[in-house]
């Protein structure tokens, strides 16, 4: 009897500490200020108003005077980790699609400038005449939470629910759209940038790397362009406020490699070159000496793997080892154009799934008339314009160190100085940027 109790006893308690995390939240209703009364098209402060989406009736909604940038939620007066969101749209024939993009939001500040988003609604999600719920995976713990409408949509939304418990969480966890970054922007007005131009000071949130971080700005936000400025969907240029550039770190990876010399003099007591390096032919100069291959992070320029062969081994052929296991893009110049056909990365199924983005050569590129936009010039420009940063790691090794030449006989003696000399040129970099070396840049 005892060995059935206690597992008995272990269920009811899991269950009740996961009902806990997920008791239904109270608040102080806070939202857009004015609604609509559909019979007289004016504003109102009695009818179709906030109180309605949290009244538990079907049959009543909440209708913004506004159509555009309008909001509902609650002051729960502390902060509380979100676990769970449930919605109703208004029981009418568009009802459904009113709700398709809703946002649903947390924030600590109340005029949420700090808001990063919990939950985006799909057309899918939202029948009549009953509630949609879903599951909230984000740690942070949150004061203010919102549904934000749908431009166009005046909310309409009949009915909305919070759960969650009680706790400051932590930034553990976020809600990441897709397997790009989800970018958050918010204004300090409220409003959407519209002339071009004007800077208006927001606040941005980036939540990458499957919502395992999060990086948050001060930032000047303006919209871009000529024609497109003009669009529906503008784009927008975002500075930060503090000058620097500010990079996600993983960014994938890219991939070189560059000709050290040896010395050819045969002056020594076996009468001979170095047996472990070899001579090579570039462009239309031979050289002789080893090679050193490089991966640089694509978002910070620092480098984190080299491998060292002489100098008649191609490129290509120490790629695979170049590649970190989380990386996702791999740049190249168009000595890399073959790599999607090389076995070991066709038989490995991370590295096959890798987009690899190489340079091409430029008089493989098409040709099109004078008027039109060479697309396929512009991406690779693009491409360049990324991958070129290896380089930098190249020179500041070659010149600002000065180990353009071995200094010792045999790879592995000048492969340890390499070792020592990229891990000095990552050191360089970060002074020269102004930026320090953390734990996580390491690891």
């Amino acid at each position: 009897m005892k060995k059935r109790i206690l597992p008995a006893l272990l269920m009811a308690m899991t269950t009740v500490v996961a009902m806990a995390q997920s008791t239904k939240l109270n608040g102080t209703i806070i939202g857009s200020k004015y609604s609509v009364d559909y019979e007289t098209g004016q504003q109102s402060v009695v009818v179709n108003t906030k109180a309605k989406v949290f009244d538990g009736n079907y049959d009543t909604f909440f209708a913004s005077y506004d159509r555009n940038r309008t909001w509902v939620g609650l002051d729960l007066g502390k902060k509380c980790v979100i676990t769970r969101v449930g919605w109703s749209p208004r029981n009418a024939d568009i009802g459904p699609g009113r709700c398709c993009l809703a946002v649903i939001e947390g924030a600590n500040d109340p005029d949420f400038l700090d808001a990063v988003p919990l939950y985006l609604i799909d057309i899918d999600q939202s029948p009549l005449g009953k509630m949609s719920y879903a599951e909230v995976n984000v740690s942070r713990g949150f004061r203010y939470v919102r549904y934000v409408s749908p431009n166009g949509a005046r909310c309409n939304l009949a009915e909305l629910r919070f759960y969650g418990h009680a706790g400051e969480g932590d930034d553990s966890q976020f809600f990441q759209l897709t397997n790009l970054p989800t970018v958050s922007i918010h204004t300090y007005s409220g409003d959407n940038p519209e002339a071009k131009g004007v800077d208006m000071e927001s606040n941005v949130s980036i939540v990458y790397d499957g919502g395992s971080l999060i990086q948050e700005y001060p930032v000047l936000t303006r919209v871009r362009g000529n024609a497109s400025a003009g669009f529906p969907k503008k784009p927008y240029r975002i500075k930060f406020n503090d000058g620097k550039s500010h990079h996600i770190m993983k960014g994938g990876t890219i991939i070189d490699a560059t000709i050290i010399n040896a010395p050819s003099s045969t002056k020594n007591a076996e009468k001979k070159r170095d047996p472990e390096m070899h001579q090579t032919k570039k462009g239309n100069e031979w050289r002789f000496g080893m090679k050193c291959h490089a991966g640089v992070d694509a978002g910070t320029g620092l480098v984190h793997t080299i491998e060292v062969t002489p100098a008649n081994t191609h490129d290509i052929k120490v790629a695979s080892k170049l590649i970190r296991p989380d990386d996702e893009v791999v740049y190249g110049d168009s000595g890399y154009i073959a790599i999607p056909k090389r076995p070991e990365i066709k038989e490995d199924e991370h590295l096959a799934a890798i987009d690899y983005r190489i340079v091409r050569r430029p008089r493989s590129l098409p040709k099109v008339s004078d008027n039109a936009i060479d697309w396929e010039r512009f991406i690779d420009h693009r491409k360049a314009s990324i991958r070129c940063k290896v380089e930098h790691a190249f020179r500041i090794v070659k010149r600002q160190f000065g180990y353009s030449k071995t200094v010792y006989r045999g790879l592995h003696k000048n492969a340890n100085r390499l070792f020592a000399l990229f891990i000095s040129a990552n050191l360089y970099m970060l002074v020269r940027a102004g930026r320090s070396l953390k734990i996580t840049d390491i690891a």
